[in-house]
C-alpha cells in the first residue's frame, strides 16, 4: 500500500511538472526569447531549439505524460480494489477519482501556474526538457512516422506552416504598444506609414503636371537662373517639343558647379548637362519605386499615365517623407501645406492629398474619384469653383480661400464641435 502511493505521488509530481514544462515554453515569448539566444543565454538557446523541433517536442511532452497518467489510474484503481474489493461502484469510484487527480493535480493546475509565469518557469524547464527529448529520441521517431508521413501526403511542412506574426498581427502590437505608452506615438505613426508605403502608389505622392517647373531644351544660362530665382527646386526636367516630351532632369548643383569651374558661359544651354531619366506606370508601388530609384542612382522619376504622357514627377524624398515625415528640400521654404489657425480650423494646399488630409488632420473626407482637396471639392461643387465657395462634409466645412485662375490654390476647413463637446465653463 505504502509503495502504490509513493508511486502515485511521483506520477502525480511527474505528470504536472511535464505539463507545465508544455503550458510555459508555449506560452513565452518566442521573440524575447530569440534575443536572449543571441545575446548568448543558454537557457533561452535551449527553448529556441525545443520550439524549433516542435513535433519532437510534443511527442516526448505526449508519451512522457500519458504514461505517468496511466500509471496514476492503473496503481490508483489497483489500491483502491485491494482495500474494498472489485465491485463495479469500487471501480467506478477508483477510476473516477483517478480522473479527478490526474486532470485537478497533473493538468489543470500546473498548466494555469505555469502560464502567469511562463517566462521564469520556461527558462528553469529548458535544459531537462531538451535533455528528455534527446532520450526519447527513437522512441518519439516511431510514434511519429504516422503523422510525418500524413504532412507529407498533405504537402509537406511548409504547406502546413503558418507565418510566426502576421502583418496584422504586427500592427496590432503597435497600437496595443502605443496605448500601454512601451511606443511613443510618433515611432508609431512611422511604422504605420511603413507599412502603407507598401500599398500606395506612386500617384498618391507624385507632384500633378500642372505644377512641374520646366526647363525647355536649349535654355541658357540666364534663362535658367530667372527660373531657378522663382522656383529653387533641385531639379527639373527637360522638355523638347512638349511638355510630354521630356529628354533629360537637369540638376541645379551641376549647373553652379559647371559655372563656378567656368565650364558654362552666360549664353551657353545648361540642358547639356541634363541626365537621362526613370519613366514609371502611375500604378507603380511606392516601395517599388524606391528600390529601383536607389539601384539605378535617381533622384527623380517622371510619371507616366495610361495614354503614355507625363502625368507628374516624384522625388526620392517625397517618397521617404510618406515613411519618415516631411523633411524639407534644399533651397525651398518650409512646408505651409498645413497652417493651424485654432484648435479646429486649418487653412491647406488644395494639392494636399486626401490621404495626408485625413491622416493628419481626421477630416473625414470620403474616398471618390479625386486625390486632392482640390479634386474633392470640384467633385462636390459641380462646377468651375470660386473663392468663397464652401462645401460641407460631416462634421467639417470647406471654403475657398484662394485661386490662381481656375486652379483652386488654398482652402480653410473648419471642424464644428458640437455643445455636448464643449467644456463647461465655471
Amino acid at each position: 500500500m505504502t509503495l502504490s502511493i509513493l508511486i502515485i505521488a511521483i506520477a502525480v509530481i511527474g505528470s504536472a511538472l511535464i505539463s507545465a514544462s508544455e503550458a510555459a515554453i508555449v506560452s513565452v515569448n518566442r521573440f524575447r526569447v530569440r534575443h536572449r539566444a543571441e545575446q548568448g543565454d543558454l537557457s533561452s538557446e535551449a527553448i529556441v531549439q525545443i520550439t524549433d523541433e516542435y513535433n519532437k517536442f510534443f511527442g516526448t511532452i505526449l508519451l512522457i505524460g500519458n504514461a505517468l497518467n496511466i500509471i496514476i489510474t492503473a496503481v490508483g484503481t489497483a489500491l483502491v480494489i485491494s482495500l474494498w474489493g472489485n465491485s463495479a461502484g469500487v471501480v467506478a469510484i477508483a477510476t473516477l477519482g483517478a480522473t479527478v487527480i490526474v486532470v485537478v493535480a497533473a493538468e489543470l493546475t500546473p498548466k494555469s501556474v505555469a502560464v502567469v509565469g511562463a517566462e521564469r518557469w520556461s527558462h528553469i524547464v529548458s535544459r531537462p526538457v531538451l535533455l528528455l527529448m534527446g532520450i526519447m529520441g527513437p522512441v518519439v521517431w516511431i510514434f511519429t512516422l504516422v503523422p510525418r508521413l500524413l504532412t507529407h501526403m498533405l504537402g509537406g511542412k511548409d504547406a502546413l506552416t503558418t507565418p510566426t506574426i502576421t502583418e496584422g498581427e504586427l500592427r496590432m502590437l503597435i497600437d496595443v504598444g502605443e496605448e500601454e505608452g512601451t511606443v511613443d506615438e510618433s515611432q508609431g505613426e512611422m511604422l504605420e506609414n511603413i507599412f502603407r508605403f507598401g500599398e500606395s502608389e506612386v500617384r498618391d505622392v507624385m507632384t500633378p503636371r500642372n505644377e512641374i517647373e520646366w526647363i525647355e531644351l536649349g535654355t541658357s544660362v540666364g534663362g535658367f537662373m530667372e527660373i531657378y530665382a522663382k522656383d529653387p527646386h533641385t531639379r527639373f526636367p527637360v522638355f523638347d517639343d512638349d511638355h510630354d516630351d521630356v529628354v533629360g532632369i537637369l540638376s541645379v548643383k551641376d549647373v553652379l558647379q559647371s559655372i563656378a569651374v567656368g565650364d558654362l558661359k552666360d549664353g551657353a544651354p545648361v540642358t547639356g548637362l541634363m541626365r537621362t531619366t526613370l519613366f514609371v506606370p502611375e500604378t507603380k508601388k511606392q516601395d517599388e519605386l524606391f528600390q529601383d530609384m536607389q539601384a539605378a542612382g535617381h533622384k527623380i522619376s517622371l510619371v507616366v499615365d495610361e495614354f503614355g504622357g507625363i502625368a507628374g514627377l516624384v522625388t526620392l524624398t517625397k517618397i521617404l517623407e510618406q515613411a519618415i515625415g516631411a523633411t524639407g528640400e534644399e533651397g525651398l521654404k518650409p512646408d505651409d501645406r498645413f497652417i493651424t489657425v485654432d484648435a479646429n480650423t486649418y487653412e491647406l494646399d488644395a494639392t494636399l492629398s486626401i490621404e495626408d488630409a485625413n491622416d493628419r488632420l481626421e477630416l473625414g473626407i470620403p474616398d471618390g474619384d479625386y486625390q486632392t482637396i482640390a479634386g474633392f471639392l470640384l467633385d462636390q461643387l459641380q462646377r468651375l469653383p470660386k473663392v468663397g465657395d464652401r462645401v460641407r462634409s460631416g462634421p467639417v466645412r470647406f471654403q475657398i480661400i484662394e485661386m490662381t485662375g481656375k486652379k483652386i490654390m488654398r482652402v480653410r476647413a473648419r471642424r464644428w464641435v458640437t455643445a455636448q463637446e464643449v467644456a463647461p465653463t465655471l
